[in-house]
């Protein structure tokens, strides 16, 4: 049981790091951010990554036997940038007899965009991804996959959401799984 306590501090410490620096992280100097930004913002404040992810997704994926995970870290905020973390994870059986436990979840980290300049700074990330990332296509406006971090990122309408879906273990995250995840997603 202590390392199902584990895994799930694990995921939380994860999660806020995450969140953490994407609410503070600042565009660099490029000369074209992506015109995306620029003419598909949609000023959208209120959106929560739940608004997202909703239950009905999380149990479609994981089954109804699911808990959701409230996470101190779950918003911040600043003028141009709204970010906020969902999870949802299966619920470990207690007649479980196996050292480690299967946990299987979902989790998405939406960097809303309140501002053009927070539009701006999101889409900036996509012109500046990090080396050893796979493009994606056919999800939200640019889309891009980070198999260091088993993370799928999609940019729509000026939004900035980082997508995980895993079976049985966090390591389990794949990109065929957070396509999974990303195509039941209503990107706003």
């Amino acid at each position: 049981m202590k390392k199902v306590y584990i895994v799930i501090a694990a995921i939380v410490i994860i999660a806020g790091g995450v969140a953490v620096y994407l609410l503070f992280a600042k565009p660099g100097t490029v000369n074209n951010p992506l015109s995306l930004a620029n003419s598909a913002f949609v000023s959208s404040p209120d959106i929560s990554a739940c608004d997202i992810a909703t239950e009905n997704i999380a149990k479609d994926l994981l089954g109804k036997d699911i808990s959701k995970s409230d996470n101190a870290l779950s918003s911040a905020s600043t003028d141009d940038i709204a970010v906020s973390i969902c999870s949802y994870s299966t619920k470990i059986s207690a007649s479980s007899t196996s050292s480690i436990p299967k946990i299987s979840g979902i989790n998405i980290l939406a960097r809303i965009a309140k501002t053009q300049d927070g539009a701006n700074s999101n889409a900036q990330q996509f012109q500046n991804k990090p080396q050893g990332t796979e493009n994606v296509t056919k999800i939200g406006d640019s889309a891009y996959y980070n198999p260091q971090f088993r993370q799928l990122n999609v940019l729509k309408a000026g939004n900035w959401y980082v997508v995980s879906y895993y079976i049985d273990s966090l390591t389990n995250a794949s990109l065929a799984t957070d396509k999974q995840l990303a195509e039941k997603l209503q990107f706003q």
